[in-house]
């Protein structure tokens, strides 16, 4: 199992109300619908990949979970 999945199972057994875990799949869901839109406007934008990458690069050291 792998960590995610781990925090998700933490937070359905801390929440009785289900509140919590309803908030984390409007998170994830949301996050899953924004990406390919802001990785599709920086394509268009730049032309190319390399600033998908640089962005992409820049961005992984600041979530705490990965």
């Amino acid at each position: 199992m792998t960590l995610e999945l781990q925090r998700l199972a933490q937070n359905k057994d801390i929440d009785c109300s289900a509140k919590l875990m309803n908030a984390s799949n409007l998170l994830i869901g949301g996050g899953l619908a924004i990406g390919p839109t802001v990785a599709g406007r920086l394509i268009e934008a730049s032309g190319s990949l390399q600033s998908l990458l640089i962005g992409g690069g820049a961005a992984s050291p600041c979530c705490p979970w990965c």
